[in-house]
């Protein structure tokens, strides 16, 4: 089991109820940054779509590799949202395993992030993380997108 499941409480392991981690990215001491509504682009919000270089490749092994060793964290505003969501850590772990870096965020309020799209299952997921630098991903929020919001390909927003 990775280190990032052990941080549940066990009633949260089990397969009946939604899994994610308990809040202990702020007691880190990480700044608490402003919550967006349901993982969509905030008003004024740069987006930058990523560059196809070897840095995002780069970027992407490094999350991939962290989050397959349990080397993550969510954020604690976010951790209830999941649970509604019913999006577990097993589905975020699948995701990013899967995904593809879709879109950068350099300015954001957390620190630079990206948003990777994948799949659990058939499910289409997007993470946003952030913190690729340290020692532990930080997983800002996860969700899965909207047709209202996003083309089929659910890497392209509507205008």
């Amino acid at each position: 089991m990775s280190s990032a499941l052990t941080n549940l409480a066990p009633s949260e392991r089990g397969t009946s109820s939604p899994t994610c981690m308990r809040p202990t990215a702020w007691s880190r001491g990480a700044p608490r940054a402003p919550s967006s509504r349901s993982g969509r682009r905030e008003k004024g919000k740069k987006q930058v779509p990523p560059k196809r270089t070897d840095e995002v490749a780069r970027r992407l092994a490094v999350i991939r590799e962290r989050v397959e060793r349990g080397a993550y964290v969510v954020s604690f505003t976010h951790t209830e949202k999941l649970r509604r969501r019913r999006i577990r850590a097993q589905n975020i772990e699948e995701a990013i395993a899967n995904g593809a870096i879709i879109e950068d965020y350099p300015d954001d309020p957390r620190g630079p992030s990206c948003l990777i799209l994948g799949h659990s299952g058939e499910r289409p997921i997007h993470a946003v993380c952030g913190r690729v630098d340290s020692d532990e991903i930080l997983i800002i929020t996860a969700y899965q997108p909207d047709p209202d919001e996003w083309e089929s390909d659910w890497t392209t927003r509507k205008r």
